[in-house]
């Protein structure tokens, strides 16, 4: 049986590490959420969590998109996935407008 998944991953190992830290990283922003509605006493259910999981998948898997499009390595790739995971939409969100105000003000528009 060792021997099966062994060579499951090796032949699928970049999957498997892409697919791992994209699980690590949703897990982290929704174990943050999760943090965030306790402390203010709203309510947050197992249904929450897993939303914010997928929502926060996505994230990851468009940070990962944009970064392969540029063609880094491996390692950059990973990278981009974690952090696009653990920042969520409202990362995304904050990135987009920092990069908007960057290029109107370059551009005077």
């Amino acid at each position: 049986m060792f021997n099966i998944a062994s060579g499951l991953i090796g032949k699928y190992s970049e999957l498997f590490w892409a697919g791992a830290i994209l699980l690590f990283g949703a897990t982290t922003h929704a174990t943050i959420a999760l943090k965030h509605a306790r402390d203010h006493s709203l309510p947050y259910n197992c249904f929450d969590f897993m939303i914010a999981m997928l929502i926060a998948s996505f994230s990851g898997m468009f940070f990962g998109l944009a970064m392969s499009a540029i063609g880094w390595t491996d390692k950059h790739l990973y990278l981009a996935i974690g952090l696009g995971a653990f920042l969520g939409l409202k990362g995304m969100n904050q990135i987009a407008q920092v990069l908007i105000k960057v290029v109107t003000e370059k551009t005077g528009k």
